[in-house]
């Protein structure tokens, strides 16, 4: 696997990359530890799209500069060129974008929707939105000729924005015996850009994915419960 290109999902670096063991495995055999991720958060998702996407940059946050969303190339699949890690090791990242957007400047961002409990420090979303970041400034052959071709470009940059969108659930201010109306808290906050961060962390995962053998359980209590629990059932 020393030469061979790895395609790292950006999702991965920010939560499957602290466990050594679940990481090797996804790479390597295959085996995933998938959490279920409840049906709700999507439609929430939805509909936040629906609302916000067609008011343009100013509407997700005053501290935008003016521009749109570019909701031809949200929620599709995107692949990088080919990269390489501090060691040269060959690697692309692909995935699905949230929200791309176009400033009227001719400059771009990337930003994510999260339905979650508001805090000051959303940090570990930094390796996907600038991963995503990344390919759009880096985009492969076929990512670049299928979205950004037709806005006379061959990719997307400089990207000047990252951040979040977080919506919290608050109070229930109304009912009927069919709906509820829910307030939800909303907050945005900025994301700085942070290229050698990414790199570094893409360079540890990949000491890992190429390794030859499988790192055991010992920094995942995940990991460390499904064993527990196949000990106690032999």
């Amino acid at each position: 696997m020393q030469n061979k290109t790895i395609r790292i999902a950006p999702s991965d670096i920010s939560f499957l990359a602290d466990c050594p063991h679940c990481l090797w495995h996804k790479y390597n055999t295959g085996l995933k530890n998938v959490s279920i991720f409840p049906g709700v958060f999507s439609t929430l998702d939805v509909n936040q799209k629906k609302y916000f996407n067609p008011l343009g940059t100013k509407a997700i946050s005053n501290d935008l500069p003016d521009g749109e969303v570019d909701q031809r190339i949200a929620d599709k699949f995107i692949t990088s060129k080919v990269l390489q890690d501090f060691e040269g090791r060959p690697f692309q990242l692909g995935g699905k974008a949230d929200l791309i957007l176009k400033f009227f400047d001719g400059s771009y961002g990337v930003i994510d929707n999260k339905t979650t409990k508001i805090r000051e420090n959303q940090d570990y979303y930094i390796y996907q939105l600038e991963s995503y970041a990344t390919i759009l400034e880096q985009p492969d052959l076929n990512t670049s000729e299928k979205f950004f071709d037709a806005n006379g470009v061959d990719c997307y940059a400089p990207v000047t924005h990252m951040g979040l969108s977080m919506f919290e659930p608050t109070e229930i201010v109304d009912h009927s015996d069919e709906t509820v109306t829910q307030l939800f808290a909303r907050k945005w906050q900025a994301v700085e850009r942070n290229p050698k961060k990414l790199l570094t962390k893409i360079t540890s995962m990949m000491d890992i994915i190429t390794s030859p053998t499988c790192p055991d359980t010992s920094a995942c209590d995940r990991c460390k419960l499904y064993k527990n629990a196949l000990e106690a059932a032999k």
